[in-house]
């Protein structure tokens, strides 16, 4: 492309600034893999011995209780969304802007996980995720993502 001054130089991800949307987003992002780690946390915790149950094995023998699983799948999934979670924010930072689909698309299905376990950690994640996907799609956040990799 050029110009009456002469050719426009390309201009380069290094040389352009980390738009303020994009800040927010990550911030946002950042905020879901805490909500993940914290719901991981509680699901780890519902899992602790519970004394009613040990009470009622002591009077009816422990093949009338049935305890929880060792882990709950809930946590396992928390935990590797969260560590996912992170890694593509970083990612969406450096300028990849294929992250903002794959952060939508986790972000979207651990809400949905956090529904149907019917936790208020769904809410949270859905607030979070319509936040983070707002902000990647502002006109200074997409310019930044749209632009090529100086290669």
């Amino acid at each position: 492309m050029s110009s009456s001054s002469g050719p426009v130089p390309h201009r380069s991800r290094g040389a352009m600034r980390i738009p303020g949307a994009l800040w927010s987003a990550a911030v946002a992002w950042i905020g879901l893999a805490l909500v993940e780690l914290y719901a991981a946390a509680d699901s780890l915790a519902a899992n602790s011995v519970d004394s009613e149950a040990d009470r009622v094995a002591t009077q009816l023998g422990p093949d009338a209780v049935s305890g929880p699983p060792a882990v709950a799948s809930t946590a396992v999934i928390a935990i590797l969304a969260a560590v996912s979670t992170v890694v593509l924010t970083a990612a969406l930072l450096s300028g990849r802007g294929w992250a903002r689909f794959v952060l939508v698309g986790l972000g979207l299905f651990v809400a949905v996980v956090f529904a149907v376990g019917g936790t208020w950690h769904a809410v949270a994640a859905f607030v979070l995720v319509t936040l983070g996907a707002f902000a990647t799609v502002l006109p200074s956040s997409h310019r930044f993502l749209a632009v090529p990799d100086a290669r």
